[in-house]
């Protein structure tokens, strides 16, 4: 198979894994706003949900071990 094949076809299999990527997370953001407006007992909008998930999947800052108040035990110290 030539190269120009390769890339076509390898171009085509992401456009597909893309297409299920996004009608997977359709159905995750319904169901989700679905939840949503029964636990509120008000109808949610599918953009309430979308500005919710964008909202707590920003990433933060990761902070030091110290910070988090959890020190990694040393090399060969075993658990509590």
């Amino acid at each position: 198979m030539s190269k120009k094949k390769k890339a076509a076809q390898a171009q085509r299999e992401a456009e597909r894994l893309a297409r299920i990527k996004a009608r997977a997370e359709a159905k995750i953001l319904d169901h989700v706003r679905m939840v949503i407006s029964q636990i509120e007992g008000r109808p949610v909008s599918r953009e309430e949900v979308e500005a919710l998930v964008a909202e707590k999947m920003r990433q933060h800052r990761l902070n030091t071990a110290e910070e988090n108040g959890y020190i990694a035990p040393e090399d060969g110290e075993s658990p509590p």
